[in-house]
């Protein structure tokens, strides 16, 4: 019976069943200290799967909470090391911009990181072998290299995008700019008030007015 409720209790997690899994929880209070065959809670499950609404329950806690973020798993990875882990596709692939799930992730670990203790940020995890391996942020950019590279690619793209269009506007402003008024002659494509004398006259005052050989001291 009590295999049973476990099954119920992680599956209510992984899930983010967060309705059901506060009537299980309070049915059964020393559910919430239960840990699964890789000495995982459900707040550790929370971490890893993303469902942020269960893993906010952490909050009702208490001083419960500074408790449970002490627990570890059986390779030492503590909350922040599995906060460090990349998220499951279902949940990555809800944001479409790899430089903005990048983003996203890195919230979720600075979340994380305000719950552990200080020092658990410098804790390594070890492998099958007992070898020690990463801090948590080691891990991070580990699991997060490929996104940081599509991020990369990504924002290089926009702002050569953003660039193009800042020279397409540009263009259209400069070529407005030195658009003479009266129009153009078709024909001998200048402009229609070149050809009129007084026009001629008074561009040629400007420019002499403006020479610099006139300001010179």
């Amino acid at each position: 019976m009590v295999q049973n409720h476990l099954s119920l209790l992680f599956d209510a997690t992984i899930s983010g069943n967060v309705e059901f899994l506060i009537i299980l929880v309070r049915s059964y209070l020393d559910l919430i200290w239960t840990l699964d065959q890789k000495k995982r809670s459900i707040f550790n499950f929370a971490i890893i799967y993303r469902p942020e609404s269960v893993f906010s329950l952490i909050y009702e806690l208490g001083a419960v909470k500074g408790i449970i973020a002490l627990y570890t798993d059986n390779h030492h990875n503590n909350m922040l090391h599995l906060a460090a882990k990349i998220a499951p596709p279902n949940r990555l692939n809800i944001i479409s911009r790899a430089a903005l799930k990048l983003q996203q992730e890195l919230l979720w670990f600075k979340e994380i990181e305000k719950i552990v203790q200080r020092s658990y940020r410098k804790k390594k995890n070890i492998d099958e072998n007992n070898t020690t391996l990463d801090t948590p942020w080691e891990l991070f950019t580990k699991t997060h290299q490929n996104l940081h590279k599509e991020g990369e690619m990504w924002m290089k793209d926009t702002a050569k995008y953003g660039m193009l269009m800042a020279a397409l506007i540009a263009t259209v402003v400069f070529t407005t700019a030195f658009t003479l008024p009266g129009g153009d002659d078709q024909d001998l494509v200048t402009p229609i008030l070149l050809s009129g004398k007084w026009f001629i006259a008074f561009f040629i005052s400007v420019q002499l007015h403006w020479s610099p050989h006139r300001h010179r001291y």
